[in-house]
């Protein structure tokens, strides 16, 4: 997919194609993959508020991605939502004593951010 894209000789053609298939959300390991393409590559030509919901997008699917792969269906609507999503899995009793501490590394990011992105 990498060689695909990287092969496009016209980059706003790039940007379209990864953020058309990001739309359609196409499974939980490709929303990472686009994600993370968009966030490495295309950074500066999103709109602020594009970049926060990519952002949102690259997050919520690195949670989903460390749930077994049973649950994480449960939770894929709420691929845009981290935030919503920790809550859910806490509230749910979903996640394992171990998985605490990266639910709280999450939650710290996204605060984070969302208190520079006010600032």
């Amino acid at each position: 997919m990498v060689q695909l894209l990287e092969g496009l000789s016209d980059l706003t053609l790039g940007l379209e194609v990864c953020e058309h298939a990001l739309d359609r959300r196409p499974g939980l390991a490709a929303c990472h993959f686009l994600a993370n393409y968009l966030t490495l590559h295309f950074h500066s030509q999103v709109s602020p508020a594009r970049r926060r919901h990519i952002h949102d997008l690259h997050l919520g699917s690195k949670v989903l991605l460390t749930l077994p792969p049973g649950a994480r269906q449960d939770y894929f609507p709420l691929l845009s939502e981290p935030l919503l999503m920790l809550e859910q899995l806490l509230m749910n009793l979903k996640v394992p004593p171990n998985y605490c501490c990266y639910c709280c590394y999450c939650c710290y990011c996204i605060v984070n951010k969302n208190i520079k992105r006010n600032m």
